[in-house]
């Protein structure tokens, strides 16, 4: 039995066209094939040899426009790996400040009181600071020093316990919000843990950062913490019987100098 030829019918309102998968575009073999005339189809009998032999090559095209395009994009150049830049916090340019509601602070205020830096430093890409930027610094617990003996040998041995503890240590964990005021003055959110007394707990502040020439670092800013987040006893006045404020504000500024290494 032989078979009948294939016939494309014409209908007045519908059209039929074939797309091609990868471009999304009419192909014009179809109406070769079909026999288009004047805006309505013939029904001349389909030509699947030559339809089939028009996709194929079709799609033979097409295989080569995405391997030239592979190709093409292999042969780019790799991207430069980010410029690393590490800074050495100095200990004697930086300033710590810690400040304290005394028990009966409308009569005699806050205690203001400050530490020392034993170590630090900063690295990152200053051209993306929020990728890989790290930042660590390390103060000396025992180092308090408020103007008040008394006051100064409660904070170090009660509420830090300084022999035990010798150091307070910040680590980062990232970096948000950068925002660049001019291409060497900016500021960030710096996210991170601080560990006191051997308690770890996270801890962000709001940094303003300045590049001073082409070696110097500058950071200030300030955080606000409560004693007891990180299990340390509240300082008392009078014998114990009246507390001093439960939080802590520290105001800092760190000088670091860029490093050969």
């Amino acid at each position: 039995m032989r078979n009948k030829p294939i016939h494309a019918v014409s209908h007045e309102h519908e059209k039929f066209s074939v797309y091609d998968a990868l471009h999304s575009v009419g192909n014009s073999y179809i109406t070769a094939m079909l026999g288009h005339g004047g805006g309505e189809w013939d029904t001349a009998p389909l030509n699947l040899g030559r339809l089939q032999a028009c996709m194929t090559a079709s799609w033979v095209k097409s295989a080569l426009v995405v391997f030239a395009m592979t190709a093409a994009m292999l042969a780019l150049p790799a991207r430069a790996p980010a410029a690393m830049v590490r800074y050495v916090v100095d200990p004697a340019q930086c300033e710590v400040f810690t400040v304290v509601a005394q028990p009966l602070t409308k009569f005699r205020g806050n205690a203001i009181g400050s530490f020392q830096v034993r170590s630090g430093e900063v690295s990152g890409d200053p051209a993306n600071p929020a990728t890989g930027a790290t930042i660590k610094l390390v103060l000396d617990s025992a180092s308090y020093a408020s103007g008040n003996a008394r006051r100064d040998s409660v904070v170090t041995g009660t509420v830090l316990d300084a022999a035990d503890y010798p150091d307070i240590t910040f680590v980062s964990t990232g970096v948000q919000d950068v925002a660049m005021d001019t291409p060497g003055e900016g500021s960030a959110l710096i996210v991170g843990n601080l560990t006191l007394r051997g308690s770890t707990h996270s801890l962000s502040a709001l940094v303003s950062v300045a590049l001073i020439g082409a070696d110097r670092l500058e950071a200030r800013g300030e955080v606000t913490f409560r004693y007891p987040k990180f299990g340390l006893p509240v300082p008392t006045g009078f014998l114990g019987t009246i507390h001093a404020g439960d939080e802590v504000t520290v105001k800092f500024r760190i000088v670091a100098q860029r490093s050969a290494s």
